[in-house]
């Protein structure tokens, strides 16, 4: 079973810094956008800078850290991450750390 941690209730600028510090350590990560004018599934967006991901994000644009088991080709790792609700284009980031930097992700945070 997944562990969620509530980051929403942290500060924006705590917020902006953990995505940060989890891409300095990730394995990998990747933007998506859903443009339901193009089509109802996410697309990969090539070519974007991480700072140009987030540039998407925003005090009220909803984020994610989870201690995920066994849902990607990994057995065990830690996803961070935001997506936003726009109009017409929804965007998605993903950053994926490796379980061996748990410790740095969830420092002072809580389970949900």
């Amino acid at each position: 079973m997944d562990t969620f941690y509530d980051i929403n209730l942290l500060p924006i600028e705590k917020q902006e810094a953990l995505m940060r510090k989890a891409y300095k350590i990730c394995s990998k990560w990747w933007f998506d956008e859903l443009n339901c004018r193009k089509s109802f599934a996410r697309q990969k967006i090539e070519g974007i800078s991480f700072d140009g991901a987030m540039s998407h994000f925003s005090e009220h644009t909803p984020s994610i850290l989870i201690h995920r088991h066994s849902i990607l080709e990994i057995k065990e790792y830690m996803e961070v991450g935001f997506n936003t609700v726009g109009n017409p284009i929804d965007y998605f980031l993903w950053i994926i750390v490796p379980i061996n930097h748990k410790h740095i992700l969830i420092e002072g945070l809580k389970e949900l």
